[in-house]
């Protein structure tokens, strides 16, 4: 794989871990506060509807509760998030609940009793709380508000369950914003990636084209210096080294050269010293033979003189 596809594919990567990782940082803290919003619009509204809804719950009882439930049903209608609604006393019986509006009133048989031990805990401090739920399959904030009259009498704690889809809704569409910023960022470094590391390789490429040069023989071959970063000093200390190389190269060649013709001479000299030795022996071997045959003449005529 060449060094420019890896380093593309390298900080596209990096790209994509570091948006991956602030778009979900982002969306997180988003939903975060958009949660805490919620929750204190919702306890805003809470307070609003509380009143109404306890101080006609007589009518629930003293007369049609058709009445009632026209009454809650606009009080409700100012607020479509609210799922559900329950009226609950201060010793935990259930004195409404909104899923009567659908299936009709509670005959009231048997008393209807709040088991939850956390609502109970809360009808006991008389506090507003909020805590999040799954009601019917969703996510939703439940806000249990207490109502105290105007005489100070702890009358009633009512329970609202209050939708979530806001925060889904808003977490999609964040989503949704952050995927087409995603893709439009990934595009854009890529290519932005791709001409860093064509700006970055081809000065690589030609040092590489350069050294093979050099390899084939050819010290001459210089490569174009782009820049005036490392890969620019680089270029230029190629460039020195294969002129250094040729500067030595030359000088072993003429340091050869002057070697032979050294070589050549002293051969010559010594050829010429050969020949005047072989001269020399050849006339002391002459010298000597003729001196053995003077020898032999001596002996014989000593011979017949005798």
């Amino acid at each position: 794989m060449k060094l420019k596809l890896k380093l593309s594919i390298f900080v596209s990567l990096t790209i994509v871990v570091i948006l991956l990782m602030t778009s979900v940082f982002i969306i997180l803290i988003r939903s975060k506060e958009i949660e805490s919003d919620l929750i204190v619009r919702d306890k805003l509204s809470s307070e609003k509807l509380v009143p109404g809804l306890v101080n006609d719950i007589g009518t629930y009882y003293a007369f049609d509760f058709d009445v009632y439930s026209r009454i809650v049903k606009d009080l409700l209608k100012g607020d479509p998030n609210i799922l559900n609604v329950r009226a609950l006393s201060t010793n935990g019986e259930i004195l409404f609940d909104g899923s009567e509006l659908v299936n009709g009133k509670y005959d009231k048989s048997t008393a209807r009793l709040v088991t939850d031990s956390y609502i109970l805990k809360t009808i006991a401090l008389k506090k507003t709380s909020h805590d999040f739920i799954n009601y019917k399959g969703e996510r939703v904030i439940r806000i249990l508000t207490p109502y105290i009259d105007t005489y100070g009498v702890y009358r009633a704690m009512v329970e609202f369950y209050f939708s979530t889809s806001q925060i889904d809704k808003t977490t999609n569409q964040m989503i949704i914003y952050f995927m087409e910023l995603f893709g439009v960022f990934l595009i854009f470094g890529v290519v932005i990636t791709w001409m860093i590391a064509e700006r970055i390789t081809k000065p690589i490429y030609e040092l590489t084209q350069g050294a093979r040069e050099i390899v084939k023989g050819n010290f001459n071959s210089e490569v174009k210096v782009r820049s005036n970063d490392e890969l620019g000093e680089l270029a230029i200390v190629f460039n020195q080294m294969g002129l250094t190389i040729s500067q030595n190269q030359k000088k072993i060649k003429d340091y050869y050269a002057d070697l032979d013709k050294k070589i050549e001479e002293r051969t010559k000299e010594l050829n010429s010293k050969n020949s005047e030795l072989n001269s020399l022996n050849s006339f002391m071997v002459g010298r000597e033979l003729k001196m053995i045959e003077l020898k032999k003449e001596v002996a014989e005529l000593k011979k017949l003189k005798k």
